[in-house]
């Protein structure tokens, strides 16, 4: 699996998991036990942003502004 694909399957992971989260939360929960693997690629805010960014422009996530950057949102 690629690299863009683990990360886009991280972010997507972390959604269906929280409802919707910042980018800051995407990035804090990558680094848990939890997610640690799965997220390997995921652990700076560029990543996590641009992956975000691909998905949104995709039209799996939504995303509205929130304080320090954005809330992501999965498409139901």
């Amino acid at each position: 699996m690629s690299g863009d694909n683990d990360r886009e399957l991280c972010v997507q992971s972390i959604l269906r998991k929280e409802s919707s989260a910042s980018t800051k939360r995407i990035i804090e929960l990558a680094s848990t036990p939890e997610f640690e693997q799965l997220c390997r690629d995921c652990k700076s805010g560029v990543e996590v942003y641009e992956t975000a960014m691909k998905l949104y422009r995709l039209g799996r996530i939504t995303r509205k502004p929130c304080e320090g950057g954005f809330m992501w949102t999965l498409v139901q």
